[in-house]
């Protein structure tokens, strides 16, 4: 999927927003969604949850293949029960895979994009691998969906 095809390529015509029966994100709406994910991932860098709390929603569809989580104690519990092990972490996000796409009717915006996660225990090193995440936000840009591919 070609995410924006400013100079009107023909080739990638056929697989532009329009063609998808989705509304594009102009660049301001990209900007907005880039800063949140970035906002996001410094959150769960914190390793406070109060600070990721502001970005999900209340009940979360899908947590990591896990279905209909509470914000409340099943997500925060995971968060825990993994900084415990995971004493440091962090998230590069490669923004050359970002692909966005929202559905005006219902106000969601699909977030696809490749990082690479670093992560630390107390007794071993840095280690990193390299993730594809999928974000799905409502029209309050909660997260209500997250998950690797």
């Amino acid at each position: 999927m070609v995410v924006l095809n400013p100079f009107e390529v023909a080739a990638f015509r056929p697989w532009q927003w329009e063609n998808w029966g989705q509304e594009a994100p102009n660049q301001d709406e990209l900007s907005e969604i880039r800063t949140h994910i970035e906002q996001f991932y410094a959150a769960v860098e914190s390793h406070d949850f109060d600070n990721i709390r502001p970005f999900y929603r209340e009940t979360v569809e899908n947590y990591f293949g896990n279905e209909n989580r509470r914000l409340v104690p099943d997500i925060r519990a995971a968060y825990l029960i993994y900084w415990k092990k995971y004493v440091g972490e962090r998230h590069e996000i490669d923004w050359e895979s970002l692909e966005v796409s929202q559905e005006e009717e219902s106000q969601i915006t699909r977030v696809r994009f490749s990082l690479r996660y670093y992560f630390k225990t107390e007794e071993a090193d840095w280690k990193n691998l390299l993730l594809g995440t999928e974000i799905r936000l409502d029209a309050e840009q909660k997260i209500f969906y997250i998950d690797k591919f």
